[in-house]
């Protein structure tokens, strides 16, 4: 129920007009644990990513990244992250990150002084999209949704 109800609330505040005002799933009387989430680790990162592929997801390990590296909420990647947030031509070399307390972004750098990544793996990925969105597909196989065509996706399976 906990879920159904964070689900909700995040695909209402993406499609108004679409869901009842008031969320059904609220005020149910759940119960918050004080047990802290445990944090994945990376080679659980790698494993869900593997997977994710094996399934047929592949764009699910592009917003998975997201959330790694720049530590973004679900609504933030499947919501709000656009094509043009990541290496516009005006930005080259940088990503819009949202402040999830605040909603309010920056760009923040993708290489270091010297040129290199700083999320590599994330790069890699967000870049071979943006080259399939442009029809160059180097992927060898079935292309991968892009993170907004995956949000449609979903908010056609939560409808």
């Amino acid at each position: 129920m906990k879920t159904a109800r964070g689900a909700w609330n995040t695909m209402s505040l993406a499609n108004s007009g679409l869901f009842a005002p008031k969320n059904p799933f609220e005020k149910m009387g759940l119960r918050s644990t004080s047990r802290e989430t445990p944090n994945a680790t990376f080679a659980e990162l790698t494993a869900f990513q593997a997977k994710a592929f094996e399934i047929g997801y592949p764009s699910l390990t592009t917003g998975v990244l997201i959330g790694w590296e720049l530590l973004q909420r679900k609504a933030h990647i499947f919501i709000r992250f656009m094509a043009d947030h990541y290496r516009p031509g005006s930005r080259p070399n940088h990503v819009y990150v949202i402040n999830y307390k605040t909603s309010t972004g920056s760009w923040e750098p993708l290489f270091d002084k010297k040129g290199n990544p700083l999320y590599p793996q994330l790069t890699a990925e967000l870049d071979a999209t943006q080259r399939l969105r442009e029809g160059k597909n180097e992927w060898g196989r079935s292309p991968p949704l892009g993170v907004e065509q995956w949000s449609n996706k979903l908010a056609k399976l939560s409808g």
